[in-house]
């Protein structure tokens, strides 16, 4: 996972509908929308828990770049512990989501082919 700071922070005119903050407010929302109709066993805490930990992801990010307004301040290192976190916890969450959308492909009535596969990460 690599994070283009500068596309983050929406400091381009083409980069507004990519900002940060329009990415976290989407997800934010998606957990909220999710919760209300979500069960209390799996799959919908296995998708619950995804969205958290995506909304802690971007929250992370949309920090950082938050900060990087400062003149003092320094964009993290890709091999930082910050960054290792987040990739961590990104591969985590893909991992339950590419099994999610596995075992809804094979619940029966759905078409096998029928939801494309999740693309890998860079």
């Amino acid at each position: 996972m690599v994070i283009d700071w500068e596309m983050a922070r929406g400091t381009r005119p083409s980069d507004a509908k990519s900002s940060m903050k329009f990415l976290l407010t989407m997800l934010q929302d998606a957990k909220t929308r999710f919760a209300l109709v979500a069960a209390t066993g799996d799959p919908s805490q296995t998708l619950t828990e995804i969205l958290e930990a995506l909304v802690q992801i971007a929250g992370g990010i949309a920090d950082v770049v938050e900060k990087s307004k400062q003149v003092s301040s320094s964009w993290p290192e890709k091999d930082s512990k910050l960054v290792t976190v987040w990739q961590s916890q990104f591969e985590t969450a893909y991992r339950k989501a590419n099994t999610l959308a596995a075992t809804a492909r094979s619940m029966p009535g759905n078409p096998g082919c029928g939801v494309s596969s999740l693309p890998r990460p860079p």
